[in-house]
């Protein structure tokens, strides 16, 4: 009996490091599918995510239904590399997986973070600095308003200390099954980052695809209707009931402090330097 098709790469995170843009940049390569619905976070069933991810087992499944035929198959769930269980997770499930992982400038990718959360009603205060200092408090289940849906994603430092998080991924899958792509090569160098994405997963890499993020996602939209007509109906479902609505109007990029921008790099630089070996 012919296996059902399942995941063989996964993008592990992180959040607001250009993840979005990359899958929609995969999808439009022919030997490639990822599941239609974007950060399934199944093997991150420790940090107690919102309702609207995936934790049954035919449920995740379903998603690959439309991928036979593909040399890679994957999924983009931008928190696992802060999941203490999702790399042991996936190495169980396949230990020859591939996993991408997307880095940004720390201090850029906190401040987006915040934004992002404000935007969506998981962060009550607006100003960054004032965010990050209640991070110890909010640890401790502190300074939480009823708006809160992810607490973890509030822990800015935290989220953004890499190191021992892509550490987790390397111990187990070695370095040649790593593949680190950073946001200002992606920006800057899109049709090389790209290509050598392609490289890892060892589909063609002359391929040409649309690297334009708007053309690039009304080019995939027809696909990802017809993937969707054969996941799990429970799945859908979830879809129409829609991710949080984001407010038009993001807080306002103040420059930071000195001495809190510094403080900030300080507390990342170690780490900084041991992915840089």
């Amino acid at each position: 009996m012919k296996r059902p098709p399942v995941p063989n790469f996964f993008i592990a995170g992180m959040p607001r490091c250009g993840t979005s843009s990359m899958v929609s940049y995969l999808k439009q390569h022919p030997d490639v599918y990822l599941s239609p619905y974007k950060e399934p976070h199944f093997f991150a069933k420790d940090l107690n995510m919102p309702t609207n991810y995936i934790w049954k087992h035919e449920l995740y499944l379903s998603l690959f239904k439309s991928a036979s035929g593909k040399k890679a198959v994957g999924e983009a769930s931008v928190w696992y590399l802060s999941s203490r269980l999702a790399a042991g997770m996936i190495w169980e499930f396949d230990p020859e997986a591939r996993i991408i992982v997307m880095l940004r400038d720390p201090v850029e990718q906190m401040v987006s973070l915040h934004s992002l959360w404000v935007r969506s009603g998981n962060e009550p205060v607006r100003d960054f600095v004032e965010a990050i200092e209640l991070e110890e408090k909010r640890k401790r289940g502190l300074a939480l308003s009823p708006s809160v849906y992810f607490p973890y994603g509030l822990f800015y430092t935290e989220v953004a200390d890499y190191f021992p998080k892509v550490k987790r991924f390397w111990d187990l899958f070695g370095a040649r099954r790593i593949h680190v792509i950073l946001f200002d090569d992606f920006v800057r160098r899109m049709p090389e980052v790209y290509r050598g994405t392609l490289e890892f997963l060892e589909v063609d890499s002359g391929f040409e695809a649309e690297l334009d993020v708007e053309s690039a996602a009304k080019k995939i939209q027809t696909q990802a209707l017809l993937h969707l007509r054969h996941v799990h109906p429970d799945i859908r479902e979830m879809l129409k009931a829609g991710m949080r609505k984001l407010d038009s109007v993001a807080p306002p990029r103040t420059p930071l402090p000195a001495e809190v921008e510094e403080r900030l790099r300080k507390r990342f630089r170690e780490g900084l330097c041991c992915l840089e070996e």
